[in-house]
This record gives structure tokens, C-alpha cells and sequence, in this order.
């Protein structure tokens, strides 16, 4: 399995930080771009949700990173994502997405 390490000091919405990994998967999978599988794209850093008015749900950084990914994976077997904090302070701590994820979302 070839490793890209993307860094540690990712930033950014959840759900965007989400939509690109799921895009750098799919390229990955399709064109060898930005590397060819197997492969494992692996980052550390902080990410956010905003939360506005209205009422409030169960999840976090991790949950809502996930499930974007999900959606931009589009139910492709084989790609699995896996996020996880380490300052307890998520509400989930760790979330696990797969190819059925999608369909479940």
C-alpha cells in the first residue's frame, strides 16, 4: 500500500475538508492522481463544523467529515475512510465510513 501524507496541520470545514479527500480518492482510484492505489491518503490537523440556529443533532468533526466524504464517494466499493480526535471533545469521538455508508446517510 503506498502512503501520501498530506501533513498535519489540515484545517478547515468538516464538510469540505471531506468532499476533497473524497475527490483526491476517487482520482487515486480512477488516474494513479495524486497517487495509485492501493493506497492510503493519511493527514492530521483540526477541523470544524459551524453550527447555526435551529436544533441541535448528535456527531461532530469526525461524524460530519465522514459522511461528506460518503457523499462524494457516491457508494464506490473499496474506499474506506476512518477519522478520529484525541481532545475527547467531538461528542463521537471516532467515526468509520464505508461503501454502504452512503445509501445509509
Amino acid at each position: 500500500m503506498k502512503p501520501l501524507i498530506l501533513g498535519d496541520a489540515l484545517e478547515g470545514e468538516a464538510r469540505k475538508v471531506g468532499k476533497v479527500m473524497g475527490g483526491m480518492a476517487l482520482s487515486s482510484r480512477s488516474w494513479g492522481l495524486p497517487v495509485g492505489g492501493p493506497a492510503v491518503l493519511l493527514s492530521g490537523g483540526e477541523t470544524t463544523v459551524s453550527i447555526g440556529p435551529g436544533p441541535t443533532g448528535k456527531g461532530g468533526r469526525d461524524t460530519e467529515l465522514l459522511l461528506s466524504l460518503a457523499l462524494a464517494l457516491k457508494a464506490r466499493d473499496g474506499i474506506w475512510g476512518i477519522a478520529g480526535d484525541s481532545d475527547g471533545n467531538d461528542g463521537v469521538p471516532r467515526a468509520l465510513s464505508w461503501h454502504q455508508t452512503h445509501s445509509r446517510a
